[in-house]
């Protein structure tokens, strides 16, 4: 005679394969129990983290860059800063700051930038004149800004500095081009 199978039982007379389920699905639901939290957590914060907003510089006009005049220059520039806030969910506020424009690294003109605040999912413009007195510039230099306007553009560095670097994850550095047609007082022989 062929012996019957009994299955088998826990201690508590529960069959094993029946515990062995219910572990399995404690520690499904445990997982769970945490998991879903800790991801939501993650997901809100990364929403409200503090992310830079974007900037970009836009050189609306020059005047005084003579290199053919003089190799001392006054050279005024007219800079519109945009603030781009639009993907964050948090004001960001600036304290002043310095914008300093260069040609081969050489400074041409420089201004205070005021604190200023652009609020959440928004942008700003700042208007920023620049300007600095006797400006000397190397016979190279000169020439190399002739040969640019002539060409029809002249790259310039821009960047913004906090007043307190401390206190800034990183200055601001842009680069732009300025085309001969932004370039009053300037003749090109």
């Amino acid at each position: 005679m062929a012996e019957e199978e009994v299955p088998k039982t826990s201690m508590d007379g529960v069959p094993e394969d029946r515990t062995t389920c219910e572990g399995i699905g404690f520690m499904v639901g445990l997982f769970l129990f945490f998991a879903v939290p800790l991801l939501a957590l993650a997901g809100i914060l990364h929403l409200v983290r503090h992310v830079n907003p974007n900037f970009t510089v836009e050189v609306m006009g020059v005047e005084g860059l003579d290199p053919l005049r003089s190799p001392v220059m006054s050279p005024r520039l007219n800079l519109t800063v945009h603030v781009d806030n639009s993907r964050q969910i948090r004001q960001d506020c600036r304290g002043k700051s310095t914008v300093t424009v260069s040609y081969h690294n050489i400074e041409i003109a420089w201004a205070k930038v005021p604190a200023f605040c652009v609020g959440r999912w928004s942008t700003i413009r700042l208007d920023v004149p620049l300007s600095r007195q006797d400006v000397l510039l190397p016979q190279q230099l000169r020439e190399e800004i002739v040969s640019d306007l002539r060409v029809g553009e002249l790259e310039l560095e821009v960047e913004m500095l906090p007043s307190h670097p401390q206190d800034a994850h990183r200055p601001c550095f842009l680069s732009c081009t300025v085309s001969r047609s932004m370039v009053k007082q300037f003749p090109l022989m």
